[in-house]
């Protein structure tokens, strides 16, 4: 692929804060992007599908070994499975996975309520994250179906000591009902847009009073 070839890859990195302390970063998710000539981006649904198809997702996944070369702890990579790499074989699926957290690297699991398989998927992949979906989360303090079913999504995660991160926050409603229901990370323009240089400080907010 020409595009690997040329190095006309970016990333960004959006940060993810403490629920309970917004003002400084817990870490950074690591977005990868395609450049075009005039300068636009292509987004992963586009890239990705475009290396399956030439058979160069390891191209794609070389990551994984600069991870070591560049010193960088495994226990403080996070693994992130997406839609688009979900697999009907999830046996085969479990098993990449159990390497990686053999070898140390962490597991979450991203968009949970976005599929009827999400569920399933907690119990089979077993994450130590579990992201819920942009869209359980977009305007959830202002509907109570949709409320109501990221506050299951939210107990789950709680009651099975996996941590819960929610994406996409983009009003101080949707923060603080998040912040009221568990959520351990957070998420969203709200906080911070990503940016080429991870930021070090966001913007202090109150902390949220959450009830015991």
């Amino acid at each position: 692929m020409a595009m690997i070839r040329e190095r006309q890859l970016t990333s960004h990195f959006p940060p993810i804060v403490h629920a309970a302390r917004l003002d400084q970063p817990y870490g950074y998710e690591a977005l990868l992007r395609g450049v075009n000539p005039d300068g636009s981006f292509i987004f992963p649904a586009a890239r990705f599908d475009t290396a399956r198809g030439a058979g160069m997702l390891f191209q794609l996944d070389l990551a994984v070994a600069a991870i070591d070369k560049a010193g960088i702890a495994r226990g403080q990579v996070v693994f992130k499975i997406v839609d688009t790499e979900r697999t009907h074989d999830s046996e085969h699926l479990r098993s990449i996975l159990d390497y990686y957290r053999g070898v140390g690297f962490l597991i979450a699991l991203d968009d949970v309520g976005a599929g009827y398989s999400s569920l399933n998927l907690i119990h089979l992949l077993r994450p130590v994250i579990i992201e819920l979906d942009m869209e359980r989360v977009r305007h959830v303090d202002r509907d109570s179906h949709k409320a109501r079913i990221a506050a299951n999504l939210l107990d789950i995660a709680n009651a099975l000591g996996m941590d819960a991160f929610t994406e996409g926050i983009e009003t101080e409603g949707e923060l603080k009902w998040v912040q009221q229901h568990g959520a351990k990370y957070v998420q969203g323009f709200l906080i911070a847009r990503p940016t080429p240089t991870p930021v070090t400080a966001v913007a202090s907010r109150s902390p949220v009073q959450v009830a015991d």
